[in-house]
């Protein structure tokens, strides 16, 4: 017996292989397995009635499956997503902690297979979205956004761009479902070591580090206006210094869970 192996998807292509289904009069077939259970809880063979909707929450976001007279609903931050597209057949898979959806389409033309293949993770429900930081300014703004990148990274989306302009942080996230495309990032043994620092700290720790940074960033201030007509350059340099020392100490704490933790709870 062959093992298939599923790779990874997301909300919005599983929706557009529902969708290529459902255009194609495709039916779908259903297993559903709990953890702990030898034997499904739910099977539903060749469905004919498909559809698929995107429900958004206050609390995150929904995709809700409908197969003939049965609503399955599945929250983004609850579970992850897994497709296979053969030459003939759509396979998905949708599973949280606890339980496993399997969804297998009947025998497709080669149209909806190219079809199935073509999805555009740029529009609609699934655009890209926008987070922007600045420690600076409100904090109870801060904390809404903080939360929102939290929301938007737990329901699968992946941080594409950051862009830091004067101290703000402009946080581009998305849905990628060609893994080709992501650009991996290697780290020597000095940066992985800052990492796991950064990861093993308490939120106080997090807080004493940022207000040293923003300390020292006064301190460059200071130094620039005081230099500013004896030496301009040096006073520009100081300038630089201060927003550098800026931007350290807003992006530094919120890579620590703990600190993210104790700023979604105020």
């Amino acid at each position: 017996m062959s093992t298939i192996q599923m790779f990874k998807s997301n909300a919005g292509e599983v929706m557009h292989l529902f969708e290529v289904m459902a255009r194609h009069g495709v039916s779908c077939s259903l297993e559903m397995n709990v953890e702990g259970s030898a034997d499904p809880i739910l099977g539903i063979a060749d469905a004919t009635n498909l559809s698929v909707e995107y429900v958004e929450g206050d609390d995150g976001d929904t995709v809700v499956v409908n197969l003939d007279n049965a609503e399955l609903a599945f929250e983004l931050q609850k579970n992850t997503f897994g497709k296979y597209i053969s030459d003939c057949q759509v396979m998905i898979s949708i599973i949280s902690d606890d339980r496993a959806a399997w969804f297998n389409s009947s025998a497709m033309s080669p149209e909806a297979i190219q079809e199935a293949k073509s999805y555009d993770s740029t529009g609609g429900e699934f655009e890209d979205k926008e987070v922007i930081l600045n420690h600076s300014n409100d904090m109870v703004n801060f904390h809404e956004e903080m939360k929102y990148l939290n929301q938007l990274l737990d329901e699968g989306r992946n941080i594409k761009r950051v862009d830091v302009t004067n101290g703000e942080q402009k946080i581009t996230l998305g849905y990628e479902s060609n893994p080709a495309s992501y650009t991996l990032i290697k780290l020597d043994n000095y940066e992985l070591a800052l990492l796991k620092i950064v990861r093993s700290l308490k939120f106080d720790d997090m807080l004493d580090a940022s207000n040293g940074l923003e300390l020292e960033a006064e301190g460059a201030l200071i130094a620039a206006r005081q230099c500013k007509e004896s030496n301009p350059n040096a006073s520009v340099g100081f300038e630089q210094r201060a927003e550098n020392l800026r931007v350290l100490a807003e992006i530094l704490p919120v890579a620590n869970a703990d600190y993210r933790e104790h700023c979604e709870m105020e």
